[in-house]
C-alpha cells in the first residue's frame, strides 16, 4: 500500500511539472528603467499600413492587428511613433518620398517660420518656431518624433524646437530587443536616445505579448505626470480605478472583476518604491472560464533615496485573455500571478539615470 501511495504521489508531480510552463527570461529596458521579460514576446508598435493616415488617439497595435490600449509612447513632450516591421520596401519608399515632399512644401509655404530642413537617405526633420520633427528610417522601421506648441503646453521658440530637434538627432540610435545601453539616457521599443537629464518627461507604456502564450499581455509604464491628469490621486485610488473603470470597458459580457486574496490592496515595492498591487478574477455573464489580471502601481509621492532628480509612476500590468489563446494552452490562475511577481521584483532604475 505505502508503495502504491509513492508512485501515486510521484505521477502526480510528473503531471504537475508537465503542466508547469517554463518562461525563459532577459532583461530590457523600458525608458529609465530595467525588467526582466519572458525572452520570446512580441512588442505592440503602430501599424505600417496606417502610416500615412490620421493619427487616433491610441494607435498602438500588435502585428494581428490587436489594439493595445494602454500602450502610449511620449517622449520629452514628444510624440512617438515608432512602427513595425516594413515588410514591403515599395510602401516604405513612397512614404519616405511622400514625407520629402512635405517638408520640401512645409519650406516653402512657410518660408517666414525660419524652417531648417534635414534630409538623408535615413533622417528626415524639420524645425521651425513652432514645430519641430525627426524622422529615422532604420531597419524597416519608422521612428518619428514630433512636437508643437499644444504638446510643449507654454510658448515655444526656434531655439526651443531647433534644440529639441538636434538633441534628438545627435542622441538616436537602433537597439534590439534586449539591447541595454550602458549610458545615460531613455530606452524606447527597439531604440534609444543617448542624454544626461534624468529628468527627461516621459510618458511611455510599452505593451508586451507572449508569443507562446498570446493570451497573456504585459505592459511597463514609466510616467512623470507631466503629459496627462488620468492618473488617479495616489496608487491606491489608480489601481482601483483602472479595474473599475478602465479594464476592458467597451466589454458587455463582464459581469463582476473580482479583487483575489487578503488583503485586497496588496502592498508591493517596484525599484525600492511603496506601492500596492490587485489580482482580479473577471467573471463573464456567459459564464465563459474566468481571466486573470495583476495591476501593480508605484505612485509619485513614493520616494527613492537613490533617485533625486525625480520619482515618476510606474505601473505593472499583466493580463490574461484565455479567449485569445490562438491554440496554444493558457496559462494558469497561479503562473499568470508568479509572471507578474517575477517581472515587479526585477524593475530597477537603470544606475546612468540616478
Amino acid at each position: 500500500m505505502m508503495i502504491k501511495r509513492i508512485l501515486v504521489f510521484v505521477g502526480l508531480l510528473v503531471v504537475a511539472s508537465s503542466q508547469a510552463t517554463a518562461l525563459n527570461y532577459q532583461t530590457e529596458c523600458i525608458g529609465s528603467y530595467t525588467l526582466q521579460l519572458p525572452d520570446n514576446i512580441e512588442v505592440a508598435l503602430y501599424p505600417t499600413s496606417t502610416y500615412l493616415q490620421p493619427k487616433s488617439k491610441n494607435p498602438i497595435y500588435f502585428d494581428d492587428g490587436k489594439r493595445t490600449y494602454s500602450s502610449i509612447f511620449n517622449y520629452n513632450k514628444n510624440r512617438l511613433i515608432i512602427t513595425h516591421f516594413f515588410n514591403d520596401k515599395n510602401v516604405l519608399n513612397k512614404i519616405v518620398n511622400d514625407t520629402l515632399a512635405d517638408n520640401n512644401k512645409i519650406k516653402i509655404e512657410y518660408i517666414d517660420d525660419s524652417v531648417n530642413l534635414f534630409n538623408d537617405h535615413d533622417l528626415l526633420s524639420f524645425y521651425s518656431n513652432k514645430a519641430s520633427e525627426v524622422i529615422y528610417i532604420k531597419n524597416n522601421r519608422i521612428y518619428n518624433f514630433y512636437t508643437e506648441k499644444r504638446y510643449q503646453g507654454i510658448e515655444r521658440d526656434f531655439a526651443f524646437y531647433k534644440q529639441n530637434a538636434e538633441s534628438i538627432i545627435n542622441g538616436f540610435s537602433t537597439r534590439t530587443l534586449f539591447e541595454v545601453p550602458q549610458i545615460a539616457g531613455k530606452c524606447i521599443p527597439y531604440g534609444f536616445v543617448a542624454g544626461n537629464n534624468p529628468s527627461t518627461p516621459l510618458n511611455l507604456g510599452v505593451s508586451f505579448r507572449l508569443n507562446d502564450h498570446p493570451d497573456v499581455v504585459v505592459t511597463f509604464t514609466e510616467n512623470t505626470r507631466s503629459f496627462s491628469d488620468a492618473l488617479k490621486s495616489d496608487a491606491k485610488a489608480e489601481m482601483q480605478g483602472f479595474w473599475d473603470t478602465r479594464y476592458d470597458a467597451s466589454n458587455d459580457n463582464i459581469a463582476a472583476i473580482k479583487l483575489l486574496g487578503f488583503p485586497k490592496n496588496r502592498s508591493i515595492t517596484m525599484d525600492g518604491r511603496d506601492g500596492v498591487a490587485g489580482f482580479v478574477e473577471v467573471i463573464y455573464k456567459d459564464k465563459s472560464p474566468s481571466d486573470y489580471g495583476y495591476y501593480a502601481v508605484v505612485d509619485y509621492y513614493s520616494r527613492n533615496a537613490k533617485s533625486q532628480k525625480d520619482h515618476p509612476w510606474l505601473q505593472l500590468s499583466v493580463i490574461g485573455k484565455a479567449s485569445e489563446a490562438k491554440g496554444k494552452t493558457p496559462l494558469t490562475k497561479d503562473e499568470i500571478y508568479a509572471l507578474a511577481k517575477t517581472i515587479e521584483a526585477s524593475i530597477m532604475r537603470r544606475d546612468t539615470e540616478q
